[in-house]
């Protein structure tokens, strides 16, 4: 990894509308589901950058959107000085996502059942026309299989999806990435529709890959146990904005935020020999909804620590730097911390 920023995400919105009432519809008013609420962060060459979260937090729809599935209602997306955002051209777009691939959470959605795994890894070699002749496309094929580990390959070039397991779906569904030869992928939830047993064997073979093929990943997870061990930096995700930010180590070590607290908490740690209870995790309530994020430090409703400061602001918290590229977006994150450290 290297010091040069290879995607870069400038004050990110994605706002989604919500249908009208009628009394809505005459006043002229609209409400809207904010499910991205103005992040920035950057992602360096060759670094492993983690989004970490509850489900509904936004992440999967911030990889949407650099992906160009979604489109952005404000902010700006740079991808090697480039911003994506602006693209309008099909052709443009097309050029970027050579560069930029995802692997989806969902490996069997993600394919046509009625390919077989050599037409599921030839169709973006097809739409790119990145090869001329049908031993070109095959030679690649059976190139991207032995990346991911899938041998002997000529045992699963002609299978179809259904006559796959969820590692082996999954393995294609990350070599059909690489087949372009990206320079970043999205990984979104890779390995949560996998058994346990085979979790950590994709996990070490993305990150093989990543190593030998000089990549650079997003990884989108709610697991933060396996973000820790895979993961260079961290930043975690809260009803559309990032709370904490920083590397993976000092993020699980050192947590500024509650809410990565409770996050941390919330992992369950086996103690062999012992009964294990299920610990309380130092967080209330539920998730609010995205259509009506309570003013001040959106935490707040959910926050044990919160004081009035905290939600008679009409702003959320800004993202300040505690120490050593260590970010986080808290108005009493100092006070909090000295009382744990003096209890």
């Amino acid at each position: 990894m290297n010091d040069e920023i290879i995607l870069s995400v400038k004050n990110l919105k994605k706002w989604f509308p919500l249908r009208r009432t009628i009394e809505e519809f005459f006043s002229g008013n609209r409400r809207w589901v904010k499910a991205v609420d103005g992040i920035s962060f950057d992602v360096k060459r060759g670094e492993i950058f983690s989004l970490i979260g509850e489900s509904g937090c936004g992440k999967t729809t911030t990889g949407r959107l650099i992906m160009k599935l979604e489109e952005a209602t404000d902010g700006e997306i740079i991808f090697k000085n480039e911003d994506i955002t602006s693209f309008t051209s099909a052709e443009k777009v097309k050029t970027y996502k050579e560069h930029v691939q995802m692997v989806f959470q969902d490996p069997y959605a993600s394919m046509n059942p009625r390919f077989r795994v050599r037409d599921v890894l030839s169709e973006p070699l097809i739409i790119h026309k990145k090869v001329h002749t049908l031993q070109e496309r095959e030679d690649l094929v059976r190139r991207a299989l032995e990346e991911v580990k899938l041998t002997p390959v000529e045992e699963f070039m002609d299978r179809y999806p259904h006559m796959l397991s969820g590692g082996q779906r999954q393995r294609v569904a990350t070599a059909r990435t690489l087949i372009l030869s990206p320079e970043l992928i999205v990984a979104d939830e890779p390995v949560s529709m996998i058994d346990l047993s085979t979790r950590a064997e994709i996990l070490h073979m993305m990150k093989e890959v990543q190593k030998d093929l000089q990549l650079t990943y997003i990884y989108i997870t709610h697991d933060l146990s396996t973000a820790r061990y895979f993961c260079d930096r961290i930043a975690v995700m809260y009803l559309g904005r990032i709370v904490e930010l920083g590397n993976a180590d000092e993020i699980i070590e050192n947590p500024l935020h509650p809410y990565t607290k409770a996050l941390i908490e919330a992992v369950p740690e086996p103690l062999p020999g012992k009964e294990n209870k299920i610990k309380e995790i130092p967080i209330k309530g539920e998730v609010p909804s995205a259509a009506n994020i309570p003013k001040g430090c959106r935490f707040h409703p959910r926050c044990i620590y919160a004081e009035p400061k905290c939600y008679e602001g009409v702003e959320d918290p800004d993202l300040v730097e505690d120490s050593n590229e260590h970010f986080v977006a808290c108005y009493r994150y100092k006070e909090i911390n000295n009382v744990a450290e003096n209890a």
